[in-house]
């Protein structure tokens, strides 16, 4: 008789056995399951969390080695509060993972207009929680306050498709964004809010005039009142620049009840704000330098502008860790690279804490399984003894007997391990999701952005994002995919062939007259 049908035989007429070792394969099968199942969750929902925040990253001040710096010499680290490089965010942009990178000059009160208006219209912020005399209020905050004359923010910008509009920050309905040519060449063309046009009949192919002023700051030493800065008998040196409008764009963040109040304030000075090549809003420093030298005081001349904004697009935010590693090593003392991982700190520290749980289980199931199996083989062979021993003794060679073991434990194992990858997987989730509620809902209280580094520099690029501890369990998923079912099955079948080969090589290595006996 044939090994196989012997051993469906003998698994029929010992079916009080074959349960036990079902049930006993189906529990530590399940417990296999659920640790397998929590450890493919923890891995895509890491993927799914980092690809629901903008792939960038950007160097800011290490406040804290500032800090510890001061602790230790009593004074700030030299050089600190400088810029870094071009070459260096050059060097920095060069690296495999950066599909591009900017950095601007954002002007703030070098360029003014005696004809135009910045946009007050709240109807944009109606649907927002803000009453509409804040908002108003809020508009008024960004104008200059003297009657017939306005300041205008100039971004200047080196990346020509506009880091701002590639990062989803503004659309572009209507013209173009920069060509490398008018960049390199510090073209007087310009990217103007549709708001702001409508507010002063500009349009796709128009032109305007701004000035641009050196102020004598000297002669009101401590005084901010603007209308004593900004006087005609002040000024220094003057310039007008003529710049024309090649594309008009809107804010893409929507004001409604989700947009809080750092989103309203954004969208607010988005309005305000001229895109410019970087040449054009360095203008001031090169009218400033020209005044200096007609004057003899040429060595007084610094650059008064710093590079803000500074941003590196990735190709795509699994390469935030590898451009993080990589760059690092190539930043300035007292700058750091930073991104919006910190967004979800809360849940990563909940998902190593589900790792380490998964962890345990699995060590511990497997274990278990190989200990509590293995010791069921040794009373199951202890009964059936006799039987072996006949087979052996009638000539059956060893290894036909040991196939019939095998093949007897793993059919009926294999149902039960077969029926547990799918218990374990639905136990598997409801344990996930009670954790991550307890531990980011009903203990913690999340709240996003609250990293001191990363708070302004990202959210006043309009890259924030807000994450709740809801959009976080939202990116929680459990699935059987090709992967978690081939480790589960391979890793049941290798612990129940040890369980049971280890017993019956044992018990085999005796002539049939010690294993009958």
């Amino acid at each position: 008789m044939r090994s196989c049908k012997r051993g469906v035989i003998s698994v029929k007429r010992q079916l009080g056995k074959t349960l036990l070792l079902f049930l006993i394969v189906l529990i530590l099968g399940t417990m296999v399951s659920i640790a397998i199942s929590i450890s493919q969750g923890i891995l895509i929902t890491e993927r799914n969390l980092r690809r629901s925040i903008p792939p960038v990253a950007t160097i800011i001040h290490d406040n804290e080695a500032i800090s510890e710096y001061v602790d230790r010499h009593g004074t700030l680290p030299t050089g600190w509060e400088g810029d870094v490089s071009l070459d260096m965010l050059s060097t920095l942009g060069q690296l495999p993972y950066v599909r591009a990178y900017d950095y601007a000059i954002m002007t703030w009160w070098e360029f003014l207009s005696r004809d135009f208006s910045l946009p007050m219209d709240t109807a944009s912020y109606l649907a927002t929680i803000i009453q509409e005399d804040v908002l108003l209020a809020n508009l008024k905050s960004l104008s200059l306050g003297i009657e017939g004359l306005e300041m205008i923010r100039l971004k200047g910008v080196r990346y020509a498709n506009v880091m701002d509009y590639v990062q989803d920050v503004i659309t572009l309905p209507e013209g173009r964004v920069f060509t490398e040519a008018e960049i390199r060449n510090g073209s007087h063309v310009t990217l103007i809010s549709a708001c702001f046009a409508r507010a002063n009949d500009l349009f796709v192919g128009s032109s305007f005039e701004l000035e641009n002023n050196i102020y004598d700051t000297s002669i009101v030493a401590g005084i901010i009142e603007p209308s004593m800065i900004f006087r005609d008998d002040n000024i220094l040196i003057s310039e007008i620049i003529t710049l024309e409008v090649i594309g008009l764009f809107t804010p893409a963040m929507t004001m409604d009840l989700q947009a809080n109040s750092m989103n309203i304030r954004n969208h607010m000075e988005l309005n305000t704000r001229i895109y410019t090549p970087i040449n054009v809003a360095k203008s001031p420093a090169y009218l400033l330098r020209e005044y200096l030298e007609r004057e003899g005081r040429i060595e007084e001349f610094q650059y008064w502008f710093s590079y803000q904004d500074i941003i590196f697009a990735l190709y795509d935010s699994l390469y935030l860790d590898d451009f993080y590693e990589a760059a690092k090593e190539l930043v300035p003392d007292f700058w750091l690279i930073h991104d919006l991982r910190f967004e979800f700190a809360p849940m990563s520290s909940t998902l190593r804490m589900m790792e380490e749980l998964a962890r345990g289980i699995m060590v511990g199931a497997i274990g278990a399984s190989i200990l509590v199996i293995g010791l069921l083989i040794v009373l199951f062979l202890r009964d059936r003894r006799q039987e072996i021993g006949i087979y052996v003794a009638l000539g059956e060679k060893k290894k036909r007997v040991i196939f019939q073991m095998l093949f007897e434990v793993l059919v009926v194992s294999a149902i039960a391990i077969t029926l547990s990858l799918f218990i374990g997987n639905v136990f598997g989730e409801q344990l996930s999701m009670m954790i991550l509620r307890n531990e980011l809902i009903y203990s913690a209280d999340i709240r996003p952005n609250l990293d001191s580094g990363g708070l302004n520099c990202f959210n006043q690029m309009g890259l924030g994002v807000h994450m709740t501890g809801e959009d976080m369990i939202a990116s929680y998923a459990l699935s059987l995919d090709v992967v978690s079912v081939a480790t589960f099955y391979g890793i049941s079948l290798v612990m129940i062939f040890l369980s049971t080969i280890l017993p019956i090589l044992y018990l085999l290595r005796f002539n049939p007259k010690k294993i009958l006996l």
